[in-house]
């Protein structure tokens, strides 16, 4: 994202949570940005995800040589894994997760899970972040085949930053989920990004989702 970099809009100073599955810790893009990291649903080992390590990507990818780079160049991440290698993202792990990103001060937490009912605890977490300071930023979802009409939790929380998608033409993607708790929306389609180092690209796969939408939101933000 070269010319909000060159805006001077680079996220220094700026910590931001990312809870979803693994990132890849070592890839070359991503390595230096992350502060900290820590395993809540005990997985033994297990390769890198692919979503957790596009948002870290999106958020924070340094430069590379084919020019891609995150929103936020110089801002640092702090990685909560709370799904599964299969995607299974569970909330007593969430809420483990965001109440660890509160006692590690960050200032954003991108979240970019969703699910279809109310969750107190995880509610609660997110309400003593909010009174902390703590932005929190949450994908509307991706099924509104399934749920038209309807905003995932936890995007769909009073206190939650809740960010659906548009395309290139800024209508929203089929795909896209909206209601009266959507707060913005931001560029959700051929996102490029970063991807686990040994799949064959590492920065230049693009992907679509209203969880782009929020991670592009973590670092403009």
């Amino acid at each position: 994202f070269p010319s909000h970099d060159k805006l001077g809009y680079t996220g220094k100073n700026l910590k931001i949570a990312i809870l979803d599955g693994q990132v890849d810790l070592n890839h070359p893009a991503l390595k230096d940005r992350i502060l900290d990291s820590k395993d809540f649903v005990r997985e033994n080992g297990g390769e890198p995800s692919r979503i957790a390590t596009t948002i870290a990507g999106i958020i924070a990818g340094q430069k590379m040589e084919n020019g891609f780079s995150g929103i936020a160049v110089d801002s640092k991440l702090v990685v909560g894994k709370v799904c599964t290698m299969e995607g299974r993202c569970y909330l007593e792990d969430a809420v483990a997760g965001v109440n660890w990103a509160i006692e590690k001060g960050v200032h954003i937490i991108c979240i970019n899970f969703g699910k279809y009912g109310d969750y107190p605890e995880l509610r609660e977490a997110i309400d003593r972040a909010y009174e902390k300071g703590i932005l929190v930023v949450a994908g509307s979802g991706d099924y509104n085949d399934i749920f038209p009409g309807e905003v995932s939790f936890p995007a769909s929380y009073e206190k939650v930053l809740g960010v659906g998608a548009v395309n290139e033409k800024m209508k929203r993607p089929i795909f896209a989920q909206y209601g009266k708790e959507l707060d913005v929306v931001a560029p959700g389609m051929h996102i490029p990004t970063t991807v686990p180092v040994g799949t064959g690209i590492q920065s230049n796969l693009k992907f679509d989702g209203t969880g782009n939408g929020a991670n592009l939101s973590a670092g403009a933000f």
